[in-house]
């Protein structure tokens, strides 16, 4: 099944002469590494990256029952035109819009047009029934990446590492 592209993108901000240091634990980090929606058509340039989001709504358009996943993956002809984006799992129970990552890896600007088909999604069936019940849930529109937390990284004695977040 393909997944189509809404009508907005986000782009990395860039900067030759400044690098952020982004912490993943820090909000205020992720938030300064992205521009604010701009309509499409738009084209993305080398070496950039951007974040766009599926047109279909899992849970309503495409629905995703009992302990069958999606795994969504490029669409090979822009694959080979040089477009790259990280394949992305869709959880049993997850509803909502996805957002995706893309990048240029070519040496050509590449244009993005609202409605293309960019992704396929592949229905998965997982062992047992988990429920996804995360962060991104019933996500609408394009969505930065959320600060990790703390809780879920552990020291090397498998204690809580106090110290990713300063």
């Amino acid at each position: 099944m393909d997944l189509h592209v809404t009508d907005e993108i986000m782009f990395e901000k860039s900067n030759s002469l400044i690098q952020l240091i982004v912490n993943p634990y820090k909000q205020e980090d992720i938030d300064k590494m992205f521009t604010k929606p701009v309509a499409l058509p738009r084209h993305i340039l080398p070496q950039e990256r951007a974040l766009l989001t599926t047109k279909e709504l899992i849970g309503k358009h495409i629905v995703l029952e009992g302990s069958v996943c999606g795994l969504v993956i490029l669409r090979s002809t822009l694959a080979r035109i040089g477009l790259l984006s990280p394949p992305t799992v869709a959880d049993p129970g997850f509803h909502g819009q996805l957002t995706m990552e893309v990048f240029n890896g070519s040496k050509h600007a590449i244009t993005m047009h609202a409605g293309m088909a960019v992704w396929s999604l592949i229905r998965v069936p997982t062992i047992g029934e988990p429920m996804y019940t995360g962060r991104y849930q019933g996500q609408r529109g394009i969505q930065t990446p959320r600060a990790l937390t703390p809780e879920n990284v552990t020291d090397e004695e498998g204690g809580v590492d106090d110290q990713v977040t300063s």
